[in-house]
């Protein structure tokens, strides 16, 4: 019989294992800040944001609409609200505190991106075409 040779791979130490995703991590951030820069200072991405425009409004179809209006209520703050309320008592009632955390922070999220988007307006990147084409 031969014998077999069992490898040992050998572990990166902890500390290199934490350093690669927070390396990751700021390295992506950087990016992310200098896409904003970038798009916040230069007039070279709107020709190309008009084309897009262009584009979708001339794909535009009455069905398709239709059915993004009646979205539009389906998901909308009249109907979801109520809804969210009925989630946040449940999960309290059950003593589920890590899920109504996450739950819970949900919306902090969503007031962040509503931030975004009036900090969007405030750069002043107008959109051009029909008002139910806007993009907010």
């Amino acid at each position: 019989m031969a014998a077999v040779t069992v490898r040992q791979h050998e572990h990166e130490p902890l500390p290199v294992l934490r350093r690669r995703p927070l390396v990751a991590g700021i390295v992506l951030f950087l990016i992310g800040v200098a896409l904003t820069v970038v798009v916040a200072t230069s007039s070279v991405l709107q020709p190309l944001d008009d084309r897009f425009v262009d584009l979708m409004v001339s794909l535009r179809s009455t069905p398709a609409v239709d059915v993004g209006q009646v979205l539009n209520v389906a998901f909308g703050t009249a109907v979801l609200l109520p809804l969210r309320i009925a989630i946040t008592v449940v999960l309290a009632v059950r003593r589920h505190w890590a899920p109504l955390g996450a739950w819970l922070a949900t919306p902090v999220a969503g007031v962040e991106v509503w931030r975004d988007h009036r900090r969007k307006q405030r750069l002043s990147r107008r959109r051009r075409g029909p008002r139910s084409t806007a993009a907010s």
